[in-house]
């Protein structure tokens, strides 16, 4: 059985690319974040201190994945 995502909010900082960016979590630290080819249609509104939804792979805690976008 697979692990459950660990949930939490970033704020983006920097975009390296199209769907991928580094972005600042509630405790200070700086990870990469991409943007998953289901939700490619966002592109355009993931900005520079733009608040997103993200998951963790229980795993590997520098990067995650944007699940939506807070505001």
């Amino acid at each position: 059985m697979p692990e459950k995502p660990i949930t939490t909010t970033g704020t983006i900082v920097e975009i390296v690319s199209d769907r991928t960016f580094k972005a600042d979590l509630p405790n200070g630290k700086n990870i990469f974040v991409h943007l998953p080819k289901a939700l490619n249609h966002l592109s355009p509104e993931v900005t520079v201190d733009c608040q997103v939804a993200l998951d963790f792979t229980p795993y590997d805690m520098e990067k995650a994945r944007i699940s939506a976008i807070v505001s």
